[in-house]
């Protein structure tokens, strides 16, 4: 949580404190409020009338931390820092069955196996699309159900006018989510291992001894650098350096499920949107990010991490979501105009599942919805986005869209 814009109530106390001194000043206070939970729960003090949302206060490394509640992102006002978009307004809906909320902890039911030893059997989803809007019910999410969990409950799929998002920060609120979720009875934080944002810096597991056997996989989460080929395996290296091996099969598999990504990945590049930057300034590309569920196995040169399966999660600079390249075409104008904005993560709803692709936030008092019609030749999307367009006319609701290659036109004004 950003520590300079949020204010937090704790129990007993009048007067709140800004974040940043009570983390670093008043320890004491929230070992207090620590022992006075779950009965009593700090406030985020973000609304100033109605129902404040809860927050939780953790112990980790011998120091107290303050952290949102799961899934009441959405409980905060849509300036505070701990703001989120709620998931059941994006493909994330079809997921609600597969969370649970217990105390302070998201469960999360997953169609993958941890253990070599373990087979998961494939869930199926347990009602129709649904005929308005083709969504479906799923009970248990997959990597990349997961992965975009992850991004929404982080809040890296919005953006305040003002904000500052360092790559130490994006590393700061994936692992806040991280502590607080469990894939059925164990800790995600036990699971993953997350590229940190500072260099030569250790952080997947221990290779084991070559020879040695492990029935575990594990889960890595990493910024893709680049992508190479030797033989018959593909070797997808890190930022930070670690090298990733990648049979044919599943090379296969990650080009077709991510094919907008991956294309980021064999070409970098950004957007022509991006502010002006200094001759010493690093491009301003996209970003490829990746999920991937790991395992050793015995090389040529000994243990090294094989990937047995991956999602991946194209961004734009600032770590804000994308699906396409016209996507990331409006996202940088969008920073580059000084707008705030949410951008509602898709999951594995279909491409014929139409949700807003952005809502711009400072035009009204009602987030303003943003269409980029850039799917070709699919009835069924054409025939929801005449059944949108047709409503957002006939409510009178402002509505901003955009049908690629047809010039964008101006977005709406701020207010």
């Amino acid at each position: 949580m950003d520590n300079e814009k949020i204010y937090v109530n704790l129990p007993g106390e009048s007067t709140p404190y800004q974040l940043k001194n009570l983390l670093h000043k008043h320890q004491s206070a929230l070992e207090k409020a620590h022992g006075k939970q779950p009965k009593l729960r700090a406030h985020c003090d973000c609304r100033k009338f109605g129902n404040k949302a809860e927050l939780v206060i953790r112990l980790r490394d011998q120091r107290y931390h303050v952290a949102r509640m799961p899934n009441s992102g959405h409980m905060h006002h849509q300036d505070c820092t701990a703001f989120s978009e709620d998931p059941s307004l994006s493909g994330g809906g079809e997921y609600l069955p597969a969370i649970s909320i217990k105390d302070d902890v998201t469960i999360i039911k997953v169609n993958f196996s941890l253990s070599k030893a373990e087979n998961v059997e494939p869930i199926e989803n347990n009602s129709p699309p649904n005929p308005l809007t083709g969504s479906v019910s799923r009970h248990a999410m997959g990597l990349n159900a997961l992965l975009c969990h992850m991004w929404n409950e982080s809040g890296l799929n919005i953006w305040i006018d003002g904000s500052i998002r360092l790559r130490s920060l994006v590393y700061s609120k994936l692992s806040e989510v991280i502590e607080g979720t469990k894939l059925g009875r164990r800790s995600l934080a036990k699971l993953i291992h997350v590229e940190p944002s500072w260099e030569k810096t250790s952080w997947l597991p221990v290779a084991p001894k070559s020879g040695a056997t492990s029935n575990d996989y594990f889960l890595a989460l990493f910024k893709i650098k680049s992508v190479t080929t030797h033989d018959k395996y593909s070797y997808i290296k890190s930022d930070s350096g670690e090298i990733f091996r990648v049979s044919p099969e599943v090379l296969e598999s990650i080009q077709t499920s991510f094919k907008s990504a991956w294309s980021y990945v064999t070409r970098p590049r950004g957007s022509d949107q991006v502010p002006d930057q200094d001759k010493d300034e690093k491009p301003k590309l996209a970003q490829v990010f990746c999920l991937a569920l790991c395992g050793w196995v015995e090389g040529a040169d000994g243990m090294r991490i094989e990937i047995g399966k991956a999602a991946l999660i194209l961004t734009n600079w600032r770590y804000i979501p994308v699906d396409s390249s016209y996507e990331l075409i409006v996202a940088d104008k969008l920073l580059v105009e000084k707008r705030s904005f949410v951008k509602p993560l898709r999951y594995d709803a279909a491409d014929d599942v139409v949700f807003p692709d952005f809502k711009l936030l400072d035009a009204g008092p009602n987030p303003v919805p943003m269409e980029i019609y850039g799917v070709k030749n699919n009835p069924k999307y054409d025939e929801r986005k005449r059944a949108k367009v047709a409503h957002y006319k006939q409510s009178g609701e402002p509505f901003w869209d955009w049908t690629p290659p047809e010039p964008m036109r101006p977005f709406n004004e701020k207010k």
